[in-house]
């Protein structure tokens, strides 16, 4: 049986994807690290070199996106299981965290959520870590990927993509991906669709996990590079987006 350690971070997706992990996947859990973000670091993250006017815009989305129902279900029961050794830090790439790995000896490491990983942890883990990106490669890297092909109008880009992880941001070899069917788009909410968006894309890992921890468990799958110029990595959205994304929402549905 693969062993496989799960990296991730605090977002509930990201810990409820250990549930399905655990549940009749031909895998075994050895260990979990979880990436603690403080409150000055997620505001850090979201305004860091951004004009005054970006900062608001990206203010006011995220006042919208509280404030908007979430409908969104991510199965939920076993999170904390005791039975698991569970590691929580502030740096995924502290000396903890290596000694962690090694301990372990897991034959899989797979990251959700996470930052980007340092080559001594990549060297620890033999080179043998994946990442679960939500987002379609090589095209959308970085966040929020399932709701900047709308703003951009690329709806044929809202996907996912399993790659192995090098030092770079979703730039390791591709794995795996899955487009969004055409039938799930329409049905997307005009003011809910990136709730949505986030909720489909964990259904479609969910769903491609066994076939891909079976594939990988017997060496049967194919990778491909991507581009040694990689596109530009996508940062956080801002109200002005989500606007632009829903009129093309709105345009691609009346299109039929």
């Amino acid at each position: 049986m693969l062993k496989v350690l799960y990296m991730t971070n605090s977002a509930l997706p990201n810990l409820a994807l250990l549930d399905h992990l655990q549940t009749g996947l031909p895998v075994e859990v050895c260990g979990v690290v979880e990436e603690i973000t403080g409150k000055t670091e997620r505001v850090g993250q979201l305004f860091r070199k951004k004009s005054i006017l970006k900062r608001l815009d990206i203010a006011a989305f995220r006042l919208l996106h509280r404030l908007l129902p979430d409908r969104a279900v991510y199965d939920s029961g076993s999170t904390t299981a005791k039975d698991i050794p569970w590691l929580k830090t502030l740096d995924i790439n502290d000396q903890e965290v290596l000694s962690f790995i090694e301990k372990q000896t897991p034959d899989l490491v797979l990251l959700k959520g996470v930052s980007i990983i340092s080559g001594e942890i990549i060297e620890a883990a033999g080179g043998n870590i994946i990442n679960i990106h939500s987002g379609w490669l090589p095209d959308y890297r970085g966040v929020q990927c399932g709701t900047w092909p709308l703003v951009n109008n690329e709806l044929d880009k809202i996907g996912i993509t399993f790659h192995f992880v090098d030092e770079g941001l979703d730039t390791g070899k591709v794995v795996f991906r899955e487009k969004l069917e055409r039938s799930k788009l329409m049905k997307l909410g005009r003011l809910t669709f990136h709730h949505q968006i986030g909720c489909q894309q964990f259904r479609m890992i969910v769903n491609s996990l066994e076939q891909f921890l079976q594939a990988y468990r017997v060496g049967k799958y194919s990778t491909y590079n991507q581009p040694s110029k990689p596109a530009k990595p996508y940062s956080f959205l801002g109200l002005t987006d989500y606007l632009k994304a829903m009129h093309n929402l709105s345009r691609y549905k009346k299109q039929g």
